[in-house]
């Protein structure tokens, strides 16, 4: 029977008012009928169907997605909840989980998200199984959040944790923990999460005897927390012990989330090796997905990877990026338009726009989103800075500064530690004394030098450093343009002075002394 064909039947049994009739055939043709590009017949029938008639949450679903192609939000929120009370009067949870899937892809606004969910939430009285009441909390604390509304949404998120825990619900329960924590992390409450998320971790180790083989995942956005607060070997720890457990059990998007961040501490550490093996065993284990998001990730970390070594950028993954940036522009993830800033600002491509780092600091402001926000402040003082305009970018990087020691957080000003440092001189005296407290090290070699009392030129101190840094006698006079008679002088009086025989003594006492 031709699309065509199947339309004519729905309108005949519409027409005869075999209402049951009618419902039993859309369930099962509704596949041919949503295809047949006729919607708003489709809708204009459908519409016909007495709500006595729906009983069954899986026709409530299909009309809402029906009326919302149809442009009628008001039937899509009366379905989607209509969905929800039958998901909760039958204590159905795989219904109630479809029913707030498809409010998620259907309806049109955040705004709209909130309403229908909090009508669900209305529903929910002593009787409602916790397990359906545990995820109407956590949809309803998701779609909060990116309104935003933090503290509703903390409460939701409780009270999910809460349910699940009571349903003994282990991955549910850890879930809405690992979403409530990212959360917090993007607000800049790195202490918070490091401290929920070791007491949830010391409460769930072992349920009944048996461990949490789901608890990885909130370890990974203690990892983060770690690495946002600067204590990246504790991080990276973590990370590695999670990437085994997401990669054995097949949890690929955590296992991408968790890629994001041990990528973070390698570079950090400098552990170039382990950085192109992860790299390339996340790019062969998911490939066969085909998931555009986790392709782009993987482009975005080799990208950064080749700039962060001062090497050029593959072109397919130059083009992949810029494919994906001119899609979507200012809806562009804060990792895509971090790296296209980066190439843009290299002269590997030349899409990037600080406008569109604007638009997105705007948003991210507006949702109380600090830690990104950091991100994007930096950003834009580098492309001001880039082009001389040191007035437009100074206001940028001291809002970075000020947001960084809000949220004891000192991991983007190190990852622009080229900008930090030449506007370092701008900051006042207890931001320096904060930012050092929380151990962020931005002296530069003149600073060392200044303040040494063993009556080191600034040249001896430059031969100095590049010996700390491993550089033999050759490589330093490379460095320096001068001969290598010249840079062996240097080291002997340098020796002299420090009243040392050879360069290993040399670097022990001037690290001893606190010169490195």
């Amino acid at each position: 029977m031709k699309n065509g064909e199947k339309m004519y039947q729905l309108d005949k049994l519409i027409e005869e008012k075999t209402y049951d009739r009618a419902v039993e055939f859309i369930m099962s043709e509704f596949s041919a009928l949503i295809d047949s590009y006729e919607r708003q017949r489709l809708y204009k029938l459908i519409d016909q169907i007495p709500d006595t008639c729906l009983s069954s949450a899986k026709i409530c679903l299909i009309i809402g997605l029906v009326a919302y192609y149809a442009g009628d939000n008001d039937k899509v929120n009366s379905m989607l909840l209509k969905a929800q009370v039958i998901g909760i009067e039958s204590s159905d949870e795989a219904v109630l989980k479809q029913a707030v899937m498809c409010i998620s892809m259907v309806t049109k606004t955040i705004k709209e998200r909130v309403e229908v969910a909090q009508k669900g939430i209305g529903l929910i009285d002593e009787e409602t199984d916790r397990a359906i009441s545990g995820h109407i909390y956590m949809f309803y604390a998701h779609v909060l959040s990116a309104l935003p509304d933090f503290a509703r949404s903390q409460t939701a998120y409780h009270k999910a944790i809460d349910d699940f825990s009571q349903k003994k619900m282990r991955f549910k329960a850890t879930l809405a923990t690992l979403n409530y924590n990212i959360l917090l992390n993007t607000r800049g409450d790195h202490h918070q999460v490091i401290w929920n998320c070791s007491e949830f971790i010391n409460k769930s180790g072992s349920v009944h005897g048996q461990s949490n083989q789901y608890l990885f995942i909130v370890e990974s956005v203690l990892g983060a927390a770690y690495i946002l607060t600067g204590k990246t070997a504790l991080a990276t720890s973590l990370l590695e012990n999670a990437l085994v457990k997401a990669y054995n059990l097949e949890f690929v998007h955590m296992y991408g989330f968790i890629v994001n961040w041990l990528f973070e501490a390698y570079l950090q550490q400098g552990r170039e090796n382990e950085i192109v093996h992860m790299l390339r065993k996340y790019v062969t284990s998911t490939k066969p997905l085909g998931d555009m998001w986790i392709q782009l990730m993987y482009h975005q970390k080799q990208a950064r990877y080749a700039l962060h070594y001062n090497k050029k950028p593959q072109q397919k993954d130059v083009e992949a990026l810029e494919i994906c940036y001119e899609m979507q522009k200012e809806n562009s993830c804060i990792y895509l338009i971090q790296i296209m800033t980066e190439l843009t600002l290299k002269e590997h491509s030349r899409l990037a726009s600080p406008l569109v780092i604007e638009k997105k600091l705007e948003q991210y402001k507006y949702k109380g989103l600090k830690s990104d926000c950091i991100l994007l402040n930096l950003l834009l003082a580098m492309w001001y800075d880039a082009s001389g305009a040191t007035e437009k970018a100074l206001p940028y990087f001291n809002e970075a500064v000020a947001l960084s020691i809000d949220c004891h957080s000192v991991y983007y000003l190190n990852m622009y530690m080229d900008l930090t440092k030449k506007y370092k001189k701008h900051l006042k005296q207890n931001q320096m004394n904060s930012l050092n407290e929380m151990g962020l090290e931005i002296k530069t070699v003149k600073d060392q030098w200044e303040s040494n009392a063993f009556d080191l030129t600034s040249r001896e101190f430059e031969v100095l450093a590049l010996l700390n840094d491993g550089l033999s006698n050759k490589s330093i006079s490379e460095k320096l343009f001068i001969s290598v008679g010249t840079t062996k002088w240097h080291l002997n009086n340098i020796y002299g002075k420090l009243g040392v025989g050879r360069r290993t003594e040399a670097l022990t006492f001037a690290r001893d002394q606190g010169l490195f």
